[in-house]
């Protein structure tokens, strides 16, 4: 398998804690400390944000984010500050 990664676009995110794919998706949500985001990683663009509290939907143990409507509430695996792996 070839993957080839291109740049869509450019976003400053202040912040940032955590992100991760939506399974068998290219959605990424994104976790700062302003909220939730979730963008289209064909893209690029920032399709859904939540501003409230990351830590109501994200579990520093288990680097478990879940509970964002837009993903119906799917339980995304995440990697960043906490730790965690995308693969």
């Amino acid at each position: 398998m070839n993957n080839i990664w291109n740049q869509t676009a450019i976003h400053a995110i202040g912040g940032l804690l955590q992100i991760g794919y939506a399974d068998n998706s290219d959605l990424l949500l994104v976790l700062s400390h302003d909220g939730l985001g979730v963008f289209d990683g064909l893209t690029g663009q920032k399709i859904a944000r939540n501003r409230d509290d990351i830590y109501k939907s994200f579990n520093e143990k288990t680097l478990i984010a879940k509970e964002f409507d837009m993903l119906d509430k799917e339980e995304i695996k995440t990697a960043g500050l906490f730790g965690g792996t995308l693969n």
